[in-house]
C-alpha cells in the first residue's frame, strides 16, 4: 500500500493493548511456544550450503490426536514479523476453528521478515533470495521435518493466509499440492500488475456504495472527489500551497524545498492524504478492535459524514480525516505532516533487519521484482484524478470483501460489503455499536465447511518427503508484461 505492507493490521487492539503486550512478553502464559527452524538459503542451488534460522511458534493445548489422521493448522506468515497476538487468543477464525477440530497450530514466519533472516542485511545484492519460490520451498521443508518432529499421525495440514499470505496459501496448492489437505486464503491478490489503477476504482466504489446506501451521505461521493480536485489544483499556486501548508502544517512547506521539484513535493503530499482514504476503506469493519467495528470508528461511514461536512472548507475536510485516521493508528494527532521525500528515501536505504525500515524494504522487493501492487490513480475516470489458472490448484477458499480494493486482483466476492480479510477476524454482528455486515457470517460458514471438508480427505503425508511437485510462483502465470526498466530504475534507488 504505497509502501506499506498489505496486512496493516493492529492485533492488539482486538484483545486490548495490556493483554497483547503480556502476550507477546509471556507468550508462555497463553500456551505459545516459539523455536527456530533450519532451512536453506536457497533451496534450488546445490551448491549453496548457508543455512539460517526461521522463528516458528506452535501451541497444542487444544490437539487431540485423531485414528482418522492429527489435524494440523498453519498461519503463514507474510509481510512483517509474525506475532504472538495471533496464537494466545481464542476469538480468531482460525484459532476458533482449531480448538472445534482439536488441532495442532503453528505460525511461520516469512523468509526476511521479523527475526528469520537468510542474510546478514537486507542490500540490493542478498535480497535475491526474497521470492514467493523460495518461501514456498521453505513451507515444503517445513511441514514434512514438523510431521517427522512430532510424530503427528496422519497428518491433516490446512493452511491459513490473510492478503499476501493469502495469495502464497493458494499458490501452494498448486506448488505443493501433496503437503496440505486444503487452504484458506483470504483476500488474497492472484494477478500480478504494476500500474494498479484499480485499486484507486474500488475506493471510488466503495464511497460511491457508501453514498447510494445512506440519504445523510448522498453528497459524499462527489464532495470527496471535490475535495481532491481543489488540493491537486492548490498544489499549482502559491495562495493555494500557502493554504494546505496551514492546513496540514506541512513539512517542509510545499515549495520551500530546495532539493526537490514542486511536483514531487506535491505528489507526496497528495499520496500521504490518498494513503489515509486507502487504510480507512481497505480496513472497513474488518473488526480488528474498536478503530474499525464501532460504528464511529474507521470505516467508510464515518469517512462520508466528515466529507460532507459543509461546515468546514474542502481542505479542512481532508484534514479532518487525515487527522481522524492518524490519531487511530498513533494515539494522536501529529503536529505536523512529513513531506520530505529524501527523507523517505534514506529511511528506505537502510539495509538492517531489525530495523523499522525492514519490512517496508522486503515488502518494496516483493512488489517491484514480482508482483507490481502498486496502487495509482491513472484511471481518468475515479475520483482520485486475466486471472491465474485456479484449475491448477484445487481445495483453496479465496475470500473477498466487496469494499476491499485488492479484490480487485483476486476473485469471489463472498463478503458483500465487507473490508480487506474480514473474514479473519472475531465476528461480533449484533453487538453493541457493531454494523458489520452480514455476509461476514455467511463467508465465515463457508470456510467452516471447507475446513471440515479437507479434514474428512486422506492425509497426503508420504513419509516425511518433500512435495516434489512443480513449483509454480505468480511470475510464471503469462498475465502481465512487467516494465523491468520502470522496476530497475526504481531500485537504484536503494
Amino acid at each position: 500500500m504505497n509502501g506499506i505492507p498489505l496486512r496493516d493490521h493492529y492485533a492488539r487492539q482486538i484483545v486490548g493493548s495490556d493483554a497483547a503486550e503480556d502476550c507477546m512478553k509471556t507468550p508462555q502464559k497463553y500456551n505459545v511456544n516459539i523455536f527456530n527452524f533450519t532451512q536453506p538459503q536457497d533451496h534450488f542451488d546445490p551448491n549453496n550450503n548457508v543455512t539460517w534460522q526461521q522463528q516458528v511458534q506452535w501451541r497444542n493445548d487444544s490437539f487431540k490426536s485423531q485414528d482418522s489422521g492429527d489435524i494440523i493448522f498453519l498461519l503463514l506468515g507474510g509481510e512483517g514479523p509474525i506475532q504472538t497476538t495471533w496464537m494466545c487468543f481464542t476469538n480468531y477464525t482460525w484459532t476458533k476453528l482449531a480448538q472445534q477440530h482439536n488441532a495442532f497450530m503453528f505460525q511461520l514466519e516469512h523468509r526476511y521478515f521479523g527475526t528469520s533472516a537468510p542474510t546478514s542485511d537486507m542490500s540490493v545484492a542478498n535480497l535475491k533470495w526474497l521470492t514467493t519460490e523460495q518461501a514456498m520451498a521453505d513451507l515444503n521443508q517445513f511441514i514434512p521435518a514438523m510431521n517427522k518432529q512430532f510424530g503427528f499421525n496422519k497428518p491433516k495440514w490446512v493452511a491459513f493466509g490473510g492478503s499476501y499470505p493469502g495469495t502464497l496459501a493458494a499458490l501452494l496448492r498448486m506448488s505443493y499440492p501433496n503437503i496440505t489437505n486444503g487452504n484458506i486464503a483470504s483476500s488474497a491478490p492472484l494477478w500480478a500488475k504494476v500500474d494498479m489503477w484499480e485499486y484507486a476504482e474500488k475506493m471510488d466504489q466503495a464511497i460511491l456504495w457508501t453514498s447510494q446506501n445512506n440519504a445523510s451521505l448522498a453528497n459524499c461521493h462527489s464532495e470527496t472527489q471535490k475535495a481532491f480536485i481543489y488540493a491537486k489544483n492548490a498544489t499549482y499556486y502559491d495562495t493555494g500551497r500557502a493554504e494546505l501548508n496551514k492546513a496540514f502544517n506541512i513539512t517542509p512547506p510545499l515549495g520551500t524545498n530546495p532539493n526537490t521539484t514542486m511536483d514531487l513535493d506535491a505528489t507526496n503530499f497528495l499520496r500521504t492524504i490518498f494513503h489515509s482514504f486507502q487504510g480507512i476503506i481497505q480496513y472497513t469493519f474488518d473488526n480488528r478492535g474498536n478503530a474499525t467495528i464501532n460504528a464511529n470508528g474507521l470505516n467508510v461511514n464515518s469517512l462520508c459524514v466528515r466529507m460532507v461536512d459543509t461546515s468546514k472548507s474542502l481542505v479542512e475536510r481532508l484534514y479532518s480525516v487525515y487527522a481522524w485516521e492518524q490519531s487511530w493508528d498513533s494515539g494522536s494527532i501529529p503536529s505536523s505532516l512529513n513531506n520530505d521525500y529524501w527523507a523517505g528515501i534514506a529511511f528506505a536505504r537502510n539495509t538492517q533487519f531489525g530495523s523499522d525500515a525492514a519490512a517496508w524494504r522486503g515488502w518494496m522487493w516483493l512488489c517491484c521484482n514480482e508482483f507490481g501492487w502498486l496502487p495509482t490513480t491513472d484511471n481518468a475516470y475515479s475520483i482520485f484524478g486475466e486471472i491465474l489458472p485456479l484449475g491448477q490448484g484445487t481445495n483453496v477458499v479465496l475470500p473477498n470483501g466487496s469494499l476491499d480494493p485488492w479484490s480487485t486482483l483476486g476473485c469471489n466476492v463472498t463478503n458483500n460489503g465487507g473490508a480487506h480479510c474480514v473474514d479473519m477476524y472475531p465476528y461480533t454482528k449484533g453487538s453493541p455499536n457493531s454494523p458489520e455486515p452480514d455476509t461476514v457470517a455467511a463467508t465465515i460458514q463457508i470456510v467452516t465447511e471447507n475446513v471440515a471438508y479437507y479434514l474428512t480427505l486422506d492425509s497426503p503425508y508420504r513419509g516425511g518427503q518433500t512435495d516434489d511437485s512443480t513449483t509454480i510462483s505468480i511470475t510464471n502465470i503469462p498475465v502481465i508484461t512487467m516494465i523491468v526498466t520502470v522496476i530497475l530504475n526504481f531500485m537504484k534507488l536503494f
